[in-house]
């Protein structure tokens, strides 16, 4: 009797065991901190500078396919790929770029995005991701601005780079 008991407590414990899922740890790193200034060094995104630039001043465009496309995900919270804003602390207004991870934006491991302005300027962002990327690990490693490299890592930092917008004098 006792081997029976003992038997069937057994069973009840093997089937409370269960083989645990290993979760696969995510790492994205798809964004750049972009701050843009004037000539004479101030912030064009801060409201207080004049003429400053507003999200509303900028479209957002990537290459998918081979083919020039305006960006927009109406159901994100920044649905041009784009935020605007400070880090709350006080610190300068700046762009964070979010670059578009769309399987058909990859381009061998490249995705080119374009920032578009109201006064018809442009510029050209690339970034060159981890060769093994996948759903879970995707890491810009390159980045370039109308293709000059601008920053490179081994690891998942966001990079902050600044901008000199208009014709300025050497």
């Amino acid at each position: 009797m006792k081997k029976i008991i003992f038997t069937m407590y057994l069973g009840l414990l093997m089937l409370g065991c269960k083989k645990e899922k290993v979760m696969e740890n995510t790492v994205i790193s798809a964004a750049m901190d972009v701050s843009f200034v004037n000539c004479s060094g101030e912030n064009l995104l801060n409201p207080k500078t004049g003429n400053y630039l507003t999200a509303n001043d900028i479209e957002t465009f990537v290459i998918r396919g081979g083919v020039k496309t305006r960006v927009f995900y109406p159901n994100l919270e920044s649905p041009k790929m784009f935020w605007i804003g400070t880090d709350g602390t006080g610190g300068p207004y700046i762009l964070t770029l979010y670059f578009d991870l769309d399987k058909d934006s990859f381009q061998d491991n490249k995705v080119v995005m374009f920032l578009k302005y109201k006064d018809g300027g442009e510029d050209k962002f690339t970034a060159e991701f981890n060769s093994d990327r996948s759903d879970n690990y995707k890491v810009a490693k390159k980045i370039w601005h109308n293709d000059v490299q601008i920053w490179e890592t081994k690891d998942a930092t966001i990079p902050h780079v600044t901008i000199k917008k208009g014709s300025c004098a050497n």
